[in-house]
């Protein structure tokens, strides 16, 4: 039987973000809010 040479299997990370840092990183018009104001 042929072995076949795979990559080390590593799990996925889960990373966590509080309210500022979704802000930050996406942006108001992704998150839903305009200056602390939620769009409906």
């Amino acid at each position: 039987m042929i072995e076949k040479n795979l990559p080390m299997y590593e799990a996925p990370k889960v990373e966590t973000y509080t309210d500022e840092e979704l802000l930050e990183k996406l942006g108001t018009a992704h998150t839903g809010y305009v200056t602390g104001a939620y769009i409906l």
